[in-house]
């Protein structure tokens, strides 16, 4: 499972967590499996935040501005939406659900949120 272009520490992280997954699998391919899952979820939640609250923020947002970018104005299907945190120190916040929290937060089109990247 070894991804290609890896510098060696990371090839090295990479084999030791599989090697751990694979112990805790006990050899049984299911719940190594399993195991991949409840990993990749955690990491998710752990570097993400909360899931549900971060779409349940989006769903508010595209009600408030009726699906339309904050900077250029445009309509836009939901998933074409991004939300764009303003103030960037809230990214490792766990409280605060890594920064994504309405006072932190605006929904623009992925063209709009390259250009407020850029800009950083």
């Amino acid at each position: 499972m070894a991804a290609q272009g890896l510098d060696p520490e990371s090839l090295r992280f990479q084999a030791e967590v599989e090697a751990l997954v694979g112990r805790w699998a006990g050899g049984d391919e299911r719940e190594r499996w399993r195991r991949w899952k409840q990993l990749g979820s955690w990491s998710i939640s752990r570097t993400q935040g909360d899931v549900v609250k971060k779409w349940a923020l989006k769903k508010a947002l595209v009600g408030a501005s009726g699906g339309r970018c904050m900077d250029c104005g445009q309509p836009f299907a939901t998933p074409a939406l991004q939300m764009h945190r303003l103030d960037r120190r809230h990214a490792h916040d766990r409280a605060r659900n890594f920064g994504y929290f309405v006072e932190n937060v605006v929904l623009v089109c992925a063209g709009c949120h390259q250009v407020r990247e850029d800009r950083r």
